[in-house]
């Protein structure tokens, strides 16, 4: 029998062919399943986010080794988003909605019926992220020696995994999952913060894809510090899953 006849040469041959359209198969999926640059680079007009409260709490931590009074972040925000891109987002928020800013939010969204959807056949799921991004700045330039434009600094204050297509329209309506400190324990120097609404497709195949749904713009920092007592920052840190 010719070596190419053998049992073992047709196994080889069938093998290397399987795998060879397999690849070029899944290639061709995760390219044409790939979010095009327009959904990247441009928001969903079927989300809102409304921060509706920034407060500086002052107080100890118990999770960590560092004992000093440091200053923490906490926010409340509000709004609303849908990965399908297929319902009118004013349909599903809920009545309860505080602050006064839902008939804005409302506003802000009615009529918008043609949106993207974040979901798809090889979509596995989608992580939803508010993040938090502020810029300190050295000594030099606070006192007014110096002119820059400061260091970048991000956090995530909240987080969700949608993992059906029945999960992907969520209600914003609460406070950071996280406990959020700058670097230097101090908030107080910081004058303002920009919130931002992220997500990141995870497909069953393919590359990771990110982008934005929705910002509030510049948001002010108060100069007001709430010192808390071991008690009240003991249940704020029942709320905080884990610090930043």
């Amino acid at each position: 029998m010719a070596p190419n006849q053998t049992t073992l040469a047709r196994l080889q041959t069938i093998s290397g062919l399987a795998l060879t359209t397999l690849l070029v198969l899944t290639s061709a999926l995760a390219f044409l399943t790939y979010p095009s640059p327009s959904v990247l680079s441009n928001p969903n007009p079927h989300a809102a986010l409304n921060v509706s409260g920034v407060e500086v709490l002052l107080g100890r931590n118990r999770w960590h080794m560092d004992r000093r009074q440091q200053e923490f972040l906490e926010v409340r925000f509000e709004g609303g988003v849908d990965l399908t891109g297929k319902t009118d987002l004013a349909s599903f928020l809920p009545e309860s909605l505080s602050g006064g800013h839902q008939d804005a939010t409302r506003d802000q969204t009615q009529g918008k019926s043609a949106g993207r959807s974040l979901w798809n056949w090889n979509t596995k799921q989608v992580f939803l992220w508010l993040e938090v991004e502020w810029r300190d700045y050295p000594k030099e330039v606070e006192q007014g020696q110096g002119v820059g434009e400061g260091r970048l600094n991000r956090a995530v204050v909240w987080d969700r995994i949608v993992r059906r297509r029945e999960d992907a329209r969520v209600v914003l309506n609460g406070r950071n999952k996280y406990g959020v400190r700058a670097e230097g324990g101090k908030w107080s120097k910081i004058p303002s913060a920009t919130f931002t609404l992220r997500w990141n497709i995870m497909p069953h195949v393919g590359l990771l894809a990110y982008g934005h749904e929705a910002s509030t713009g510049s948001v002010q920092i108060p100069a007001r510090v709430v010192e808390l007592d071991e008690e009240e920052m003991e249940n704020r840190e029942t709320v905080w899953d884990m610090p930043y």
